[in-house]
């Protein structure tokens, strides 16, 4: 929907800015992401609405597709994809050894992030209204929780 959509870009100006001559790139949905989890043998495929990745050497196929571990992923939550978003992706990311997950919540105007260690959750935290939402593995990188919600559609 349009607010989902203001959200995304909202959030690629953000991210861009950060990323801008480093070695993670960002790319925006739709990007499939095979997630290989720890003990399970087939891959989940994923669409995140935002990804950051900093193992693109040697882990692009010839046909152009990513095969790695994104270090970092972004949700963007609706009401057909609360659930999932909350449990289902959140169990994959952290099986696969992503680094970090933010869940933006229009809902509530939050911003959970999650940093993930040897496929377990180490820590998280809720960022409101009045604050900067900040990583948890990428020093500098944060949000204005109350400007990135600021007059949504």
């Amino acid at each position: 929907n349009i607010m989902h959509q203001e959200l995304l870009g909202r959030l690629h100006l953000i991210f861009s800015e950060y990323f801008k001559g480093k070695k993670c790139r960002l790319f925006l949905a739709p990007f499939d992401v095979h997630l290989k989890k720890k003990d399970v043998k087939t891959p989940d495929v994923m669409q995140p609405d935002v990804l950051v990745i900093c193992d693109l050497e040697n882990n692009v196929t010839e046909k152009g597709r990513y095969m790695g571990i994104p270090d970092l992923v972004v949700e963007i939550l609706s009401d057909n994809t609360r659930s999932k978003d909350m449990i289902d992706k959140l169990n994959a990311y952290m099986l696969s050894a992503v680094k970090e997950y933010w869940i933006i919540d229009p809902k509530q105007e939050t911003i959970i992030v999650y940093g993930f260690d040897n496929y377990d959750i180490d820590k998280v935290k809720t960022f409101e209204k009045g604050v900067y939402a900040q990583s948890l593995a990428f020093n500098g990188l944060s949000t204005d929780v109350k400007a990135l919600f600021h007059e949504l559609i």
